[in-house]
Formats: structure tokens, C-alpha cells, sequence
């Protein structure tokens, strides 16, 4: 769960710090990151190390201001694990204050996929659906 915990506090560093070096340490080189289904990336998948490094740049780059607070981590399996966060945050055409879940697949105790959902609730219905 660790792991996850540390990918909370990858926004908070500057992308060109992102090196695949500094990836491996969480992600495994074959990462996919599926963004929210309806969200302003509109459930766009990013694949591998670039893939991350232009999700942080399309993501937080659409926000005047935004904040993540990590509320809760649980093991949701032996390779999965689910994290809730309260996004804050601010752009031209949108406020909100909600809680936010990703399902994360581990292999190796690296991240291999991240799954986002726009509710708590959202990470935990997929890790059931999946037994």
C-alpha cells in the first residue's frame, strides 16, 4: 500500500523531475493509466513511463488551482489496492470539492495499472466486479 501512497505525492513534484528512473521506483514500465470514463480526459488510456509523464501535463495543466488529500488506502486483493482522495480544485468552467477512487494493479510491488473513477465508491465496485 505504500506504493500507492507515495503516487499521491507524484503531482506535487515538478514533471521534469519524472525521469524513468524516478518512475520505475513505483510504475512498472509497462504502466496503463485509464483516466475517468466521462471526464475532462475524456477515459483516454496513457501507456508506459511517457504516457504518465503527459497525463500529469494534460491533467494538471487543465486546473487554475487543484489539491489532492489522500483520505484512505486499502488492499483490495493480493495485487490490488484502492485509493480515495478528496480533489479540491478550480478551472474556468468548473469547481468542485468530491472524492475521487483509483483502483491500482500491482506487479512486483510496482504499479501496473490505474484504473480513476469520480467517486468513492467507484474503485470499490471494480475491485468486486473483478472476483
Amino acid at each position: 500500500m505504500e506504493v500507492v501512497r507515495r503516487f499521491y505525492a507524484i503531482g506535487d513534484r515538478p514533471l521534469s523531475e519524472l525521469t524513468d528512473d524516478r518512475l520505475s521506483e513505483l510504475f512498472d514500465p509497462e504502466i496503463e493509466y485509464d483516466t475517468i470514463p466521462h471526464g475532462m480526459l475524456g477515459g483516454t488510456t496513457y501507456s508506459g513511463f511517457e504516457g504518465l509523464r503527459r497525463f500529469w501535463a494534460d491533467y494538471l495543466g487543465a486546473w487554475d488551482e487543484l489539491s489532492m488529500e489522500l483520505q484512505d488506502v486499502r488492499q483490495a486483493g493480493d495485487d490490488l489496492v484502492i485509493g480515495v482522495v478528496r480533489i479540491k480544485g478550480r478551472m474556468p468552467e468548473r469547481e468542485i470539492d468530491e472524492d475521487w477512487s483509483a483502483l491500482f494493479t500491482l506487479r512486483d510491488a510496482r504499479i501496473i495499472r490505474v484504473r480513476a473513477f469520480d467517486s468513492r465508491e467507484g474503485a470499490f465496485n471494480a475491485a468486486a466486479l473483478r472476483d
